[in-house]
């Protein structure tokens, strides 16, 4: 492991749960249902384990990308460049509805994946392939397997963050957790 944190532990949830009701003659009658994934990752390298971690609010300038180098570019809190073999969760929440500091709350919509060149494909079915967020919106994906998704030094490593509106700037929340080199 060529990592300077001695300890990880990390929890990413997605949880859904919803209740529907349809008013009938006499009776409302109502089904629930609950979907859950919790991934917890143990410091180490292989399945269910992680020694890299990195967030960071981002503030992307309208119409502009933002495309994050997952091999040597990432400062962590501690102050510590992180380059990423592999990542095994992704989560951006797009905060451009909410009044943050000097951003206003706008509709701005973000894009993840896709960046222009040395794109990382990670979770993606193509290089080019992205997901879009709205304001509001949020985007989390897991790897619970101990390759996570494999990041490749100068030719696979951009994680694209768009701003896809052309009037307002965007505000995001991204994490990243994986493994070292």
């Amino acid at each position: 492991m060529a990592t300077h944190l001695t300890n990880l532990s990390a929890r990413v949830t997605i949880a859904l749960s919803a209740t529907a009701q349809k008013a009938i003659d006499l009776a409302t009658p109502e089904a629930q249902m609950s979907a859950k994934r919790v991934l917890d990752l143990a410091f180490g390298a292989g399945a269910g384990q992680a020694d890299l971690i990195w967030w960071d609010r981002r503030t992307v300038a309208k119409d502009m990308a933002d495309d994050l180098d997952l091999a040597g570019a990432l400062v962590d809190a501690f102050g510590e460049t992180l380059s990423f073999a592999n990542v095994k969760a992704i989560v951006l929440i797009n905060r451009s509805d909410e009044a943050i500091g000097d951003h206003e709350a706008t509709d701005a919509e973000i894009q993840v994946g896709g960046a222009a060149a040395a794109e990382f494909q990670g979770p993606f079915a193509d290089a080019s392939d992205a997901i879009v967020v709205p304001a509001g919106g949020a985007f989390a994906i897991l790897s619970a397997d101990a390759d996570g998704w494999a990041v490749t030094a100068t030719t696979h490593d951009i994680l694209g963050i768009t701003n896809l509106d052309a009037d307002d700037e965007a505000v995001c929340d991204v994490v990243l957790v994986g493994e070292s080199a």
